[in-house]
């Protein structure tokens, strides 16, 4: 996401993205016509190696994402496949003029000093799995868990195959907050693959999503395409448009203008990922605070679950003070937040 000066969008951007990013069906079109192309029948791989990213936002996700990504060995989404993230082959056959004239870098509206260019890995999975389930902008069935059909998961697999065949890498690398509505179809009908659960200091996470919602309110209100923007990909952890997971069972008293309202956020999501905590084999869990005291030992960690060479590049870690926080705080909450968060951390990844 970028700040709102580097937002301005032509009339024709703004339609284009609108046109291709709003229509389920032109989205299936699309995939159907990239699989054909390049996924033929004998070339099919079976179980692509994958490794998924997921946890709240502001867990440190994007510098994760980074600083394995940059190891040279993923294959992951890119700034340069939007609008076209179902044709991810077809697309860099087209744009790649483009986009070797468009490198400059720019600072994401987050203002956490994360840069960002066309070649930089983001979160725009939730494109694929919105059209293929057949879900609606508006729709807050998005925002729930679902049953997914094994015709989509085959679609998935090959979707995962595609961004790897473009990329000349063998191993799929996904950011994706909103996995966690679907941890139980990745954990059960993908195999091959490794999912990084992110958490951080209750107290901590809750500020800065709080601060972040303000932050892109504020945006939005400037430039109103930044909302419609991250609605179309579906981003909409804060904001105007901000929708919790699970949204039909999140309840809190307090308005998301709260920072209590948050903490109740994120006992509700973190005591629902709690229950991966003892299956080693599919899930990796990791605190901030821990990647941020041992990045390079993490990530040698993480990486070491996959048969390849690597080199540590471009590590971005930003160990900044937490900043003090004047709010008036639910001690009871953050009794309970506390306390889910020593149980994570007793079962996390070590270095």
């Amino acid at each position: 996401m970028s700040s709102p000066k580097n937002f301005e969008y032509s009339f024709f951007s703004k339609a284009f993205h609108r046109i291709v990013l709003t229509s389920n069906d032109l989205q299936k079109s699309l995939f159907s016509l990239e699989r054909f192309l390049f996924l033929k029948i004998r070339n099919i791989k079976k179980n692509t190696q994958s490794l998924f990213i997921t946890g709240l936002a502001r867990s440190g996700s994007t510098i994760l994402l980074n600083s394995l990504y940059n190891t040279g060995n993923f294959a992951s989404l890119k700034y340069s496949d939007m609008p076209f993230i179902v044709c991810p082959n077809i697309w860099s056959k087209i744009s790649s003029i483009n986009i070797k004239k468009n490198l400059k870098k720019k600072t994401r509206a987050h203002d956490d000093g994360i840069e960002f260019d066309l070649q930089s890995p983001e979160a725009f999975e939730e494109i694929f799995w919105r059209s293929q389930l057949d879900l609606k902008l508006d729709e807050k069935d998005i925002y729930e868990q679902k049953d997914i059909e094994n015709e989509i998961i085959k679609n998935f697999e090959n979707f995962l195959q595609l961004v790897t065949i473009k990329e000349k890498k063998n191993i799929y690398l996904s950011k994706n907050n909103n996995n966690i509505l679907r941890l139980d179809t990745l954990k059960n009908k993908l195999s091959n693959k490794k999912i990084i659960i992110l958490f951080r200091n209750p107290l901590h996470h809750s500020y800065s999503l709080l601060k972040q919602h303000n932050n892109f309110c504020n945006i939005q209100k400037i430039n109103p395409f930044v909302l419609e923007y991250m609605n179309l990909l579906s981003h909409n952890e804060f904001g105007i448009n901000h929708k919790p997971l699970f949204f039909s069972e999140f309840k809190s008293n307090y308005e998301n203008n709260n920072i209590n309202y948050w903490l109740d956020y994120w006992i509700f999501i973190y005591s629902k990922l709690s229950k991966y905590i003892n299956n080693k084999n599919d899930f990796i869990f990791l605190s901030f605070e821990s990647m941020k005291l041992n990045p390079v030992k993490i990530l040698k960690k993480i990486v070491n679950n996959f048969d390849i060479k690597f080199e540590l590049n471009n590590i971005q870690i930003f160990n900044k003070d937490e900043p003090r926080i004047d709010l008036e705080i639910d001690n009871e909450k953050l009794k309970i937040a506390k306390n889910l968060y020593k149980f994570l951390i007793n079962s996390e990844i070590k270095p």
